[in-house]
């Protein structure tokens, strides 16, 4: 039983970008349901969207984050001295490929001082996150107006998260969360999607009460109703095939982007032989017009909708329920979506759409990927033995073969990844548990 106590007549949400307004909708109608006042802190740029995004009631309160940030600076510069000069190198950045590249793409500023860390000692991982929470907070006064306090995971404030006087609980945003890097702070009680991403985050993040929850990132996919037909500006009468962009050039990394523009020149000229047309689902945070040379290049070629962001950082856009009934009534009527190393295949899958998972990594040409597909998420969950369809030698020519004669593997890979992600608990039984056990004491 959960010992830590708290006034639970209000609770403060921590939403610093509006994907997280997205994850904490739900919760924050259930806590308004119990007569419970909610204190939303959020940035000063968002917050009026923000307000927009969540439900319409008395029992919320809005207050801007930007002071507390500013008041706390020094603070967020001692947590992030800590974080590189006492972390892992293997904990903080994963690989080594990824440090090095983080010191290429660094400032000047921040290369020295990755290349001083490099000199000092390094803390156990499982000492990271709670020594993080010890240093950063010390003689910190809660800066909330509530003992409780509800964030989301990778959010911007671990420096002022893991006091004594909180009692922090941790919503899983984002399924790479459990293995992208140290947390920062040490959380009272954790929500994982499922049972594996749970063992993932003990064991990486070192948490000790970390509950099975539920992927409300995906609950627009998985309630979504799913046309039959597709509007003629996307697809002409052949069989269609669509491949979920993993990049963007607003905010991706120099080598993504040309990695991935070259695979789908190839799948677009592989559908072109084989007779078949591609689309092109965009990143929601994407550019317009990225990809119009692929689209002259190639007449079987389309791109699907996107929506006007005004995002300045790659979580800082919210879906509505429009774009996102535009976005899959689109791809709806496609034999499978191809998906290589983003996470639009989950919520393909929660679709219970068919996904085509491939592995390119031993295909000429592309021995970059492996950075990609080394990620611990991707390899660990998306290339299973089964099912995956492995694109060796010239991908042209095999992924024309592939279309000229497919296979189940789309429908396999899909119904098992879709058993990965749920289980039989719906999401309201799943968020009415979660207040359960965070107003529990």
């Amino acid at each position: 039983m959960y010992s830590k106590t708290s006034d639970n007549s209000s609770i403060s949400i921590l939403i610093d970008a509006r994907i997280y307004g997205y994850l904490f909708s739900p919760i924050i109608a259930s806590l308004i349901n119990r007569d419970i006042n909610v204190i939303v802190f959020a940035p000063k740029s968002i917050i009026k969207n923000v307000e927009l995004d969540l439900p319409k009631s008395d029992l919320i309160v809005y207050k801007e984050l930007d002071s507390i940030l500013k008041k706390n600076r020094f603070r967020y510069l001692i947590h992030l001295i800590v974080l590189y000069f006492f972390t892992r190198e293997d904990f903080l950045f994963r690989s080594l490929k990824r440090y090095e590249n983080a010191r290429e793409e660094a400032s000047l500023f921040k290369r020295m001082v990755l290349g001083t860390a490099k000199r000092f000692p390094k803390l156990p991982d499982h000492k990271v996150n709670i020594t993080l929470s010890k240093l950063s907070t010390a003689f910190l006064k809660n800066p909330f107006d509530s003992s409780t306090v509800l964030v989301a995971t990778q959010n911007s404030c671990p420096h002022l998260l893991g006091l004594k006087s909180q009692k922090v609980v941790t919503v899983m945003e984002s399924w790479d969360h459990a293995v992208k890097k140290p947390n920062g702070y040490a959380s009272d009680m954790v929500f994982a999607w499922n049972s594996s991403l749970r063992e993932d985050w003990i064991t990486h993040q070192h948490d000790q009460v970390v509950h099975v929850f539920w992927p409300l990132k995906l609950r627009y996919a998985r309630n979504i109703e799913l046309g039959k037909e597709l509007s003629c500006d996307v697809i002409g009468k052949r069989k269609l095939c669509v491949y979920c962009v993993t990049a963007t050039r607003r905010f991706s990394p120099p080598l993504i982007i040309k990695l991935e523009k070259k695979l789908i020149q190839d799948l677009a000229k592989a559908a072109e032989l084989a007779g078949w047309d591609l689309l092109l689902k965009p990143r929601p945070n994407g550019e317009f017009g990225e990809f119009d040379d692929v689209l002259k290049r190639f007449p079987n070629t389309r791109i699907g909708s996107m929506q006007s962001q005004e995002a300045d950082a790659p979580a800082n856009y919210f879906l509505d329920d429009d774009y996102n009934a535009s976005r899959f009534s689109e791809v709806s009527g496609a034999e499978f979506i191809i998906n290589a190393f983003t996470t639009f295949g989950l919520d393909a899958a929660a679709a219970n759409l068919p996904v085509l998972q491939i592995d390119i990594r031993e295909a000429i040409g592309y021995s970059n990927s492996t950075f990609y597909y080394e990620n611990d998420h991707i390899k660990k969950y998306l290339l299973t033995e089964n099912y995956v369809l492995k694109l060796t030698g010239d991908l042209v020519d095999n992924f024309t073969e592939y279309l000229s004669n497919p296979n189940n593997f789309p429908v396999m890979y899909s119904n098992a990844l879709n058993r990965w992600l749920f289980t039989e608990e719906s999401e309201t039984e799943a968020v009415e548990r979660l207040i359960d056990e965070v107003l529990g004491d």
